[in-house]
């Protein structure tokens, strides 16, 4: 009986012995708890357990120390970066680019989230549009970035500037590249737009800006690239390429105004007409009145019956400082003029070009059917 009794009070003095054990346990517990918490409760800590949880591939558990992390330093750069980097280490790859898009609204010049994005669109995600996007818009703000997947943007030849003759311009990229471009001010070019195989031909009289890519078999683009181009043009007849029908100079101006002249410091007259924006250069001699006198400007309009008028010279002469041999399609695309004809004289049995310029009846001699040469010649009518 006696060995009874004994067992029982052993068994709850054990019991006892536990309890507080256990009481004892749970208030140590309880405090490193408060202690850890409180040591661990700011930023610097909960960024050290992310990275320790990441290297160990607890990647919720990094998740959760950089969110925490954010709650002390909200929009933090370098937390939401590594917070980025796990997803994509946990392949979340939405939730890395919606981590790198709330850095980007935070700071649209931070070039290294532009590439960061760019790397995980096309290596990750296979989102090319999404990774030219951000090659645009990057562009847009002049940043410069570097990336293994931008290739650099295709050269022009010339480069941009005012051109005083015709020009065209020829782009070149890297080699497997569709160079694509767009002929508008800020018209940045897409996988559909015109592809480049010849020169671009330019407007005269006008500013064009042009804009390329180089593309990949992907549609990825490469760094655009633009320049802009004005190509102004004055046509210069001399002395000897005027004639006139019986009539002065002065006639000659009357019929063919609204215009202006004025004496010129070699002791010439010029006018300017109202129809191809030319400048016609006569010796003082040729007008009537007293020599090296300074005639008022005519604004007369084209008098009914007035006399017929020939201005004669040479095609090298019209465009200026270009040479060569050119198809008459480019010809006539370059002077921006779409209703033309090319027919065979009767009378000399040569091909012809004709067209009109506001009243003005040009007549061209060409090389062949096909072709204009600058040596041949040109007249035109005024009517």
């Amino acid at each position: 009986m006696k060995n009874v009794y004994r067992r029982r009070r052993i068994a709850l003095a054990f019991a006892v012995i536990l309890i507080i054990a256990a009481i004892i346990g749970t208030g140590v517990a309880l405090l490193y708890h408060h202690f850890f918490v409180a040591v661990n409760d700011n930023y610097d800590a909960q960024m050290r357990i992310g990275d320790e949880q990441r290297t160990f591939g607890e990647y919720q558990n990094a998740e959760e120390a950089y969110l925490r992390a954010l709650k002390f330093k909200d929009g933090d750069r370098n937390a939401n970066i590594r917070l980025a980097e796990v997803y994509v280490l946990w392949e979340k790859y939405p939730e890395a680019s919606e981590r790198y898009v709330i850095l980007q609204d935070i700071d649209e010049n931070d070039a290294e989230i532009y590439e960061r994005l760019i790397d995980l669109y096309v290596e990750k995600m296979d989102e090319i549009g999404l990774a030219n996007e951000q090659i645009i818009k990057a562009f847009e703000l002049d940043l410069s970035l570097e990336s293994p997947h931008i290739v650099p943007p295709p050269e022009f030849s010339p480069k941009g500037g005012i051109f005083k003759q015709m020009t065209s311009v020829k782009l070149k990229g890297p080699k497997g590249y569709k160079v694509r471009y767009t002929k508008k001010k800020n018209k940045m070019p897409t996988v559909k737009s015109k592809r480049y195989k010849k020169p671009v031909k330019l407007g005269i009289n006008k500013k064009t800006w042009i804009y390329a890519v180089c593309f990949d078999k992907r549609g990825l683009m490469g760094w655009p690239a633009r320049e802009r181009y004005e190509i102004e043009l004055e046509f210069v007849v001399d002395t000897s390429a005027v004639s006139y029908l019986g009539c002065s100079a002065k006639t000659i101006m009357n019929s063919v105004g609204p215009l202006f002249f004025e004496g010129t410091e070699q002791g010439g007259c010029f006018y300017k007409d109202n129809f191809g924006k030319c400048y016609y250069i006569f010796p003082i001699s040729v007008f009537a009145g007293e020599e090296g006198k300074t005639l008022s400007p005519v604004k007369t309009p084209l008098p009914a019956g007035a006399p017929c008028i020939a201005v004669t010279f040479s095609v090298g002469q019209y465009i200026v400082q270009q040479s060569g041999d050119f198809a008459i399609d480019v010809f006539m695309n370059g002077i921006n003029i779409k209703d033309y004809t090319v027919e065979r004289s009767g009378n000399d049995g040569a091909w012809h070009l004709y067209y009109n310029i506001s009243g003005a009846e040009y007549d061209m001699t060409l090389k062949d059917q096909e072709t204009i040469s600058t040596n041949q010649t040109m007249t035109v009518r005024l009517n």
